[in-house]
C-alpha cells in the first residue's frame, strides 16, 4: 500500500474471500504522506517506515505463516516500495518471511512515468531473490487506448512457465486485454562446487 490505507484496503477486499487465498495483509507506511527527502525530519520518516513494516510483516508471519504473493497497489509509490525493498535486504533472511520456491510478485504499470515500478520488482529480483530460478517478466497488455500498459512479475516459482500461462489466461479472460510475454530475465547461476560435466564438450562440438 501507499500513504492511503483506506483506498488500499478498500482494493484489496477484491482478493478476500476466494478460495485459492488463505489471508490478505495490507502493508504500508501512513507516515510517509506527503514526504519531503529535503526536509529536516526526512531520515527519521524513513527508519519509521522502515520498523513499521517490519512489525507488521513479523506479526503476519508469526499469525499467518510466510507470503507467496506481494501485489503491489496502485496507491504504492517509489518511496515505500524502495523502503520495502531495503526492509527485506537489511532485516531478513528472505526465507523467513518468503515461501521458498512459490513466490510471486505483481505489479500493474500503465504508461512510462509509472517507471518506478519496473526498477523496483528488477531491485527486488536482483537484490533479495537473487538467483536462479528467480525471474523478472514484462507482459504486455493490449486492447486499451494505453499502449504502454503492462503487468510486472518476479518470482521464484519452481513452475514459473505454467504458472505465467495462468496468470495471463486469467488476465485474459477477466478484463478482455490481449497479452504478450515481451521479457523473462533470469537470476544469477547458482554456483555448483567441484562441477563435473557428465559429459564435456570442447570448442570442436559447437562447429558441429
Amino acid at each position: 500500500c501507499g500513504d492511503d490505507m483506506a483506498t488500499c484496503e478498500s482494493n484489496s477486499n477484491a482478493l478476500k474471500g476466494k478460495d485459492s487465498i488463505g489471508q490478505v495483509v495490507n502493508v504500508g507506511c501512513p507516515m510517509v504522506k506527503d514526504f519531503n527527502r529535503f526536509s529536516e525530519n526526512a531520515e527519521e520518516i524513513l527508519d519509521s517506515c522502515m520498523n513499521h513494516l517490519a512489525e507488521t510483516i513479523e506479526m503476519s508471519v508469526e499469525k499467518d505463516g510466510l507470503f507467496n504473493v506481494i501485489i503491489v497497489d496502485s496507491t504504492a509509490n517509489k518511496i515505500i516500495t524502495s523502503v520495502f525493498a531495503r526492509t527485506f535486504k537489511d532485516f531478513y533472511d528472505k526465507y523467513d518471511v518468503l515461501e521458498k520456491g512459490k513466490i510471486i510478485i505483481l505489479s500493474a504499470m500503465t504508461d512510462r512515468s509509472d517507471e518506478w515500478h519496473e526498477n523496483f520488482l528488477k531491485s527486488f529480483k536482483e537484490k533479495v531473490l537473487l538467483s536462479d530460478p528467480a525471474v523478472y517478466v514484462e507482459v504486455a497488455l493490449y486492447g486499451t487506448a494505453d499502449d504502454d500498459f503492462k503487468l510486472l512479475l518476479v518470482s521464484e516459482h519452481d513452475d514459473i512457465v505454467n504458472k505465467l500461462k495462468v496468470v495471463t489466461k486469467s488476465v485474459e479472460t477477466t478484463t478482455g486485454l490481449e497479452s504478450e510475454v515481451q521479457l523473462i530475465n533470469g537470476g544469477l547461476w547458482l554456483m555448483q562446487d567441484d562441477f563435473k560435466a557428465s559429459h564435456p564438450y570442447s570448442p570442436d562440438d559447437y562447429d558441429k
